[in-house]
């Protein structure tokens, strides 16, 4: 059942994404808090330098349940 409700949300979010007619989107879950306001206008900036680049992630990486990998390395 979770990975049924999983799957449809995710469906959801596809279906959204396919009619979007802006340069960028923000995806937002409604429990998310954040403490800055200037982030938006910083995490644009990084696929503007750089059009490989196609999602941003704005988590503090001191919040990262995982590590961050060193560049250009792969699993």
């Amino acid at each position: 059942m979770r990975r049924w409700a999983r799957s449809c949300a995710r469906s959801a979010d596809n279906a959204s994404y396919r009619n979007v007619q802006t340069p960028y989107v923000f995806h937002n879950v409604d429990d998310w808090q954040f403490e800055r306001t200037d982030f938006l206008a910083q995490a644009v900036t990084l696929p503007e330098a750089d059009p490989m680049i196609s999602v941003v992630c704005l988590r503090d990486t001191a919040d990262m349940p995982i590590p961050p990998r060193e560049a250009g390395t792969f699993p």
